[in-house]
């Protein structure tokens, strides 16, 4: 493996992640893609005080996309719109017992896929492994 360049290297490991991802996803009560999950994650972390337009910035996604995903979400009972007090133009996404749980359960996986990236590398190769790959990902938006 190590004759693979820097990019090679990325693009094997984005695709060991994510095969890993869809086979632990597998294992939950939904049908959620990562978009999904990430969306999903975003309302849980802002406990019912964040807007459609406040995730599709967080995540640097068009809200169309966001609009989609938010749909899915209110159709599987794991996020409900409950009126914005300070704007009437927008609502906030609040979780559902139903995507609590989910959201537990996501929790799990996401602890477990750290547990088997991290599999024979210290806390100081992994903070350093994620303070590379933010200076890679802050690049590429340029």
């Amino acid at each position: 493996m190590s004759q693979l360049n820097p990019v090679d290297v990325t693009f094997r490991l984005m695709y060991e992640l994510k095969k890993s991802i869809h086979r632990q996803m597998g294992y939950l009560d939904c049908s959620l893609n990562p978009g999904d999950i990430n969306v999903l994650k975003e309302i849980a972390s802002h406990d019912g005080n964040i807007t459609a337009n406040e995730i599709a910035n967080l995540l640097n996604r068009d809200k169309a996309q966001i609009t989609r995903i938010l749909i899915l979400l209110i159709k599987e009972n794991m996020i409900e719109k409950q009126a914005n007090p300070n704007d009437k133009r927008s609502q906030f996404l609040v979780m559902t017992n139903r995507g609590k749980a989910i959201h537990q359960q996501i929790s799990k996986v996401d602890q477990l896929m750290l547990e088997q990236l991290g599999e024979g590398l210290s806390k100081q190769e992994l903070q350093t492994f994620q303070n590379l790959a933010e200076k890679m990902i802050l690049n590429l938006e340029v």
